[in-house]
């Protein structure tokens, strides 16, 4: 995987704007926020949810779920090394 520095993630709870994301990133950030309000899983064990429906490794669900978790911070100091496609 390569790594390179993106800007700090400034998101309200309020108001989710993925716009920032690369189209993958964002339809993933959709599934799980849609997967959150279903209330069909705890957002813990959503990654074998994440495996299923885009096909992808352990590793790749679980970062990309990390992610999705700490759009969730209110430190808008968070900068995260992760690219996705």
């Amino acid at each position: 995987m390569i790594a390179i520095k993106k800007t700090p993630i400034k998101i309200t709870q309020a108001e989710k704007d993925y716009s920032y994301l690369s189209h993958f990133e964002n339809e993933v950030f959709l599934y799980l926020e849609e997967l959150k309000m279903s209330g069909e899983t705890n957002m813990f064990g959503a990654g074998k949810y994440l495996q299923e429906r885009f096909e992808m490794t352990k590793e790749d669900a679980r970062d990309m779920l990390s992610l999705w978790m700490k759009s969730y911070y209110k430190d808008d100091e968070y900068e995260e090394d992760y690219v996705f496609g």
